[in-house]
């Protein structure tokens, strides 16, 4: 079973909120297992500073939990975008 964590950081990404970025974390037959999975149907999987953010964060947490994570990236690129 997979569970969602981390909702989208709409703060750090108005148009997009990182929802091109699900992770989470689930058991594949037992052990724990961390994901994060670019989703290339909303801004084509595009890394930003949220999915950054995210991706980081996600790391993190696999890193404390002391479990493999997992990163599926079907991306068109990233986003450059100034202030």
């Amino acid at each position: 079973m997979f569970v969602e964590g981390m909702a989208p950081r709409s703060d750090l990404d108005s148009q997009h909120g990182a929802r091109q970025l699900v992770t989470g974390c689930g058991r594949i037959q037992g052990p724990l297992v961390a994901a994060a999975l670019f989703d290339a149907a909303v801004a084509a999987g595009a890394m930003t500073i949220a999915t950054g953010e995210k991706r980081i964060a996600q790391m993190r947490w696999a890193d404390a939990h002391r479990c493999p994570l997992r990163i599926d990236w079907d991306s068109g690129g990233v986003v450059i975008m100034r202030g």
